[in-house]
């Protein structure tokens, strides 16, 4: 397939612009007739919805094939003179080949996602079960202080007790 030049492309552009506005030019034509021969003020066409609805409503009902016969039209000769409605800027589909090799990349990248997850969780896991176990252990030692403390205190409490049954004595 050989490049277009510069001016081709220019060219191309152009001419696209141009049907376009020929086209649109079509399209408005009907209501520029209707209001510009001021038939619309004549009273040619009868009123169905109103005082001055006639125009509108007649227009309305042209319209409804004159458009889509307009865009059909501009379309049909886009194509006659080779200008397909397609994006040109758009890559081209990948082959089967290349997805599957791309989704197999993607699944093995996220398996290498997955097993480092894995091994966090499972790191953080026994962190978090050597923490637990500090836990304990200071658990442990505060109960036992508690109880010391809690035994001395009732020594004191007994000796003091005794020493005060002595002095009664």
């Amino acid at each position: 397939m050989r490049r277009q030049s510069e001016t081709e492309v220019v060219r191309r552009t152009a001419v696209k612009w141009l049907l376009t506005a020929v086209a649109l030019g079509v399209a408005a034509l009907p209501a520029a007739l209707v209001f510009g021969l001021g038939v619309h003020r004549s009273g040619v066409l009868p009123d169905p919805l109103g005082p001055d609805s006639g125009a509108l409503f007649f227009l309305t009902l042209f319209y409804v094939l004159w458009l889509p016969g307009t865009a059909y039209g501009l379309i049909w000769v886009f194509d006659r003179l080779g200008y397909h409605f397609a994006a040109t800027e758009r890559p081209d589909r990948p082959t089967r080949r290349e997805r599957r090799r791309q989704s197999a990349g993607l699944r093995y990248l996220e398996g290498q996602e997955r097993s480092r997850r894995e091994a966090a969780s499972q790191s953080s896991r026994a962190h978090a079960g050597k923490a637990a176990a500090a836990d304990r252990a200071r658990r442990e030692q505060r109960d036992e202080a508690r109880r010391r403390r809690g035994r001395e205190a009732e020594a004191q409490a007994q000796a003091a007790a005794r020493s005060r049954e002595r002095e009664m004595r």
